[in-house]
């Protein structure tokens, strides 16, 4: 998991480590139980890296309601 990070809205706030708290390593790649997101929109950028260093990320928009 060296090569993952994660980071949250567009300041880019670091979450990586908050995440992966959560998380469980599966065949497919990560699963995350428990995380707890206010009301809102909220935006994740995960991004892993290979022995390379090439580097993939995708931005998710998420939007929390009652």
């Amino acid at each position: 998991m060296g090569g993952f990070n994660a980071t949250y809205g567009w300041l880019g706030l670091n979450i990586t480590r908050r995440l992966l708290e959560h998380a469980d390593k599966t065949a497919n790649g990560l699963v995350a139980h428990d995380i707890e997101l206010p009301m809102g929109y909220h935006r994740v950028t995960p991004s892993i890296a290979d022995a390379n260093g090439t580097t993939a990320s995708h931005t998710f928009n998420l939007s929390v309601a009652l």
